[in-house]
């Protein structure tokens, strides 16, 4: 039984796979579909305004090398600078559509035969690529640049992942990948174990050298942390067993079978304050994953080390901006969803690889609870957009009467999320 006779009918099995042109134009499309207002009304969001866009339009090419929470930001800051020669009032929007492109790009890529070695069925692929635009409790990491490392980190844990490209371009887009990712933020930390089994496995020179290029960038951004870069004081974790359950089936295990629009009903629950349904949650969770990781394929057991990697990294040190212990505030919704995109994504492939497995109960229990994520996800289609970003601002006003200012002039612009510090320019 392999996982496309499990999850895909089929009449759809046997369609020949689209070309990958109009993969990623439906992918980009179906991006902006969740949240039309990151384009027709952008704003910055988070470090976009604070750091990305001020600190390239005052410090020029210099910015590329300035660290920033201890590592260096590459792909956003090389997006800031390639906005300085437009427009202010077209960098929100030139900013969220790199964003989007690199969204598109991950998702054109799970559907590319580089992946056929892990999952021959392009059907397959598609569905989980489906899943990963339509993912819930990513509003955080969606459609911005300062949280563009995210998609970024996984696109090059892909391409460690995937057959090593056969021509001298598919060769570039690999360098470019894991430099770009490897360069911007830690992500490359948890990539690196994933790069060296891939390459101790397969023994392929091309394997070595995707290693390599990924230890090099380690290595640099741990100088970064290490060498004054200036990471985040650690915060109290008020950690405990209680509270990991609270977290894992709150922001990971739930949020993928039936999204977060159906949080205020069973949050109220008796059963999920004393704790009995996140217990009973976490349990089965568990078990269906160690199924997998014993009898399952290698590519779940790849992305558990990246995911379990993040997820561990994001307990042990999280920056989440609560004055409260933090694995209290991370136990409650929208609170630091940036960390469960990874750990989400790895459940739902250890549901579609439980799907096919031979034991008849794990089978039919994956195969309903991805039938259950069927039906409630598209549920959570629609994200939100004033309450966080792509709302309506005057940003566009401020922009214009910023370049008619003349030079010394100091102007404020909105930054989202609602509530934060504005970014403040001062006119050449």
């Amino acid at each position: 039984m392999t996982i496309a006779a499990a999850v895909i009918p089929d009449r759809l099995r046997a369609l020949p796979r689209p070309p990958l042109a109009l993969v990623f134009l439906l992918a980009a499309l179906l991006v902006v579909s969740r949240r039309p207002g990151v384009l027709l009304h952008a704003t910055f969001w988070a470090e976009d305004g604070w750091r990305w866009y001020p600190e390239a339009y005052t410090m020029g090419w210099s910015s590329l090398f300035k660290p920033w929470t201890g590592y260096l930001q590459t792909i956003s800051r090389l997006v800031a600078l390639a906005a300085q020669p437009f427009p202010l009032s077209w960098a929100p929007t030139l900013f969220a559509g790199a964003a989007i492109l690199v969204q598109a790009g991950v998702a054109t890529f799970m559907l590319s035969d580089r992946l056929a070695e892990l999952c021959p069925r392009w059907t397959v692929r598609a569905a989980f690529a489906l899943l990963y635009v339509l993912l819930p409790n990513s509003f955080e990491v969606y459609a911005n640049l300062t949280n563009v490392q995210w998609h970024l980190a996984l696109l090059a844990f892909l391409v460690c992942v995937g057959r090593p490209p056969a021509g001298a371009v598919g060769r570039g887009f690999d360098l470019l990948v894991l430099v770009l990712s490897g360069l911007s933020g830690p992500c490359c930390v948890f990539v690196l174990p994933v790069a060296l089994w891939r390459a101790f496995m397969r023994g392929d020179r091309a394997d070595l050298v995707r290693f390599a290029i990924l230890l090099l960038c380690v290595v640099v951004q741990l100088w970064c942390l290490f060498g004054g870069g200036g990471g985040r004081a650690a915060p109290p974790l008020g950690a405990g067993p209680r509270r990991l359950t609270l977290i894992l089936s709150l922001q990971v295990i739930l949020p993928l079978l039936i999204g977060r629009h159906s949080d205020p009903v069973y949050t109220e629950l008796p059963w999920w304050t004393n704790g009995v349904m996140p217990a009973a949650v976490f349990a089965l969770a568990a078990a269906l994953t160690a199924r997998t990781l014993v009898v399952g394929p290698a590519a779940v057991r790849f992305g558990c080390v990246f995911a379990g990697g993040i997820m561990l990294a994001a307990l042990v040190r999280p920056a989440i901006g609560s004055s409260d212990p933090a694995w209290f505030a991370m136990s409650h919704p929208d609170v630091g969803d940036r960390y469960y995109v990874m750990p989400m994504l790895c459940w739902g492939a250890v549901l579609f690889a439980a799907a096919a497995d031979r034991w008849v109960a794990v089978r039919y229990t994956a195969r309903a609870l991805l039938l259950l994520a069927a039906v409630m996800l598209p549920g959570d289609w629609h994200l939100p957009s004033g309450f966080t970003f792509g709302g309506r601002t005057d940003f566009v006003q401020r922009a214009r009467s910023f370049a008619d200012a003349p030079s010394g002039t100091v102007m404020s612009f909105p930054v989202n999320p609602v509530g934060v510090e504005p970014m403040v320019l001062r006119k050449r």
